[in-house]
């Protein structure tokens, strides 16, 4: 199995122009190492199986909104892969079943700057740190709920996921780490032994 951890960010969005050079170069890599079908989780409500379309127009894309629209990390996993996404599926921190590659999408705090969408918040850093330290050890980040909710940790339902489905070890390598909008953005892959 292979698993490939990347933001939630709408500037990875094709319409919106990809992001900066260095993230968009550590998502291609990370997300060419998947195997087609590829699940995407990414946090959701309700949980579950989701259809429906990529649309960039909430982000100040100008386009007709699509009647159909994606939560924003199953948007942005989907047009990654493109043909190569398999079930979309919106997850809320329970276990599920994987099978196959899995590309998880998710942010961490989004209070690292003043100009960050939550504003700064001095606990932000560490937490982010811990994040991509338990990324790079090729296990999920286990964080504090409440913590979590007042930081804005977009990924917090996905890594939990993976921590309670995902089984055995992995070669991980974290690819990018920073917050360029005060949103903590971690790319990583872990690759089964």
């Amino acid at each position: 199995m292979r698993v490939a951890f990347v933001p939630s960010a709408p500037l990875l969005l094709p319409q919106l122009g990809g992001g900066p050079d260095e993230l968009r170069s550590a998502v291609l890599q990370a997300i060419s190492l998947l195997k087609a079908p590829v699940m995407v989780l990414g946090a959701g409500e309700p949980a579950g199986v989701r259809t429906g379309s990529v649309d960039a127009t909430p982000w100040g894309y100008r386009a007709s909104a699509a009647s159909d629209p994606l939560p924003l990390p199953l948007c942005v996993g989907a047009a990654l892969l493109g043909s190569r996404a398999g079930t979309l599926l919106a997850v809320d921190g329970s276990a599920v079943e994987l099978d196959g590659d899995v590309l998880v999408v998710g942010d961490g705090t989004a209070k690292r700057t003043e100009k960050a969408p939550g504003h700064f918040d001095a606990r932000a850093e560490e937490v982010d740190a811990g994040i991509v330290e338990a990324l790079a050890s090729g296990r999920a980040p286990e964080l504090d709920d409440v913590l979590a909710a007042e930081l804005l940790v977009g990924g917090a339902a996905a890594w939990r996921t993976v921590g309670r489905s995902v089984t055995g070890a992995f070669a991980a390598e974290v690819l990018y780490a920073g917050a360029p909008y005060g949103v903590g953005y971690v790319v990583a892959t872990w690759i089964g032994s």
